[in-house]
């Protein structure tokens, strides 16, 4: 009697698990270069969002956007107060336009 030695001890699936690896690899690449995509932007896409809304720690606010009304309210009540004097207050103010 002959003996029947089964491939890849008695594990092939035939052509279905041919289809499933092929579906995997193709995720896997996708999933690779949607990967590399967010690694390369997500520098300049955070540096954007915060720029829209003008917190860009601590450096200018986007050209066009206005003086804070809170900032310009602060300076007015120290003015006010005597804290400062006019050329401080004159320059403080000079400097949160050139700012805005």
């Amino acid at each position: 009697m002959k003996r029947v030695v089964l491939m890849m001890g008695g594990y092939d699936t035939g052509w279905g698990s041919w289809v499933v690896m092929s579906v995997m690899m193709v995720v896997l690449w996708v999933l690779v270069a949607v990967a590399i995509v967010a690694v390369i932007r997500w520098p300049w896409g955070a540096r954007d969002r915060t720029m829209v809304a003008g917190t860009d720690n601590g450096s200018a606010p986007p050209v066009g956007h206005e003086v804070s009304p809170a900032a310009r309210a602060l300076l007015e009540q120290r003015f006010a107060a005597g804290d400062i004097d006019e050329p401080e207050y004159r320059a403080r103010l000079a400097a949160l336009m050139s700012r805005a």
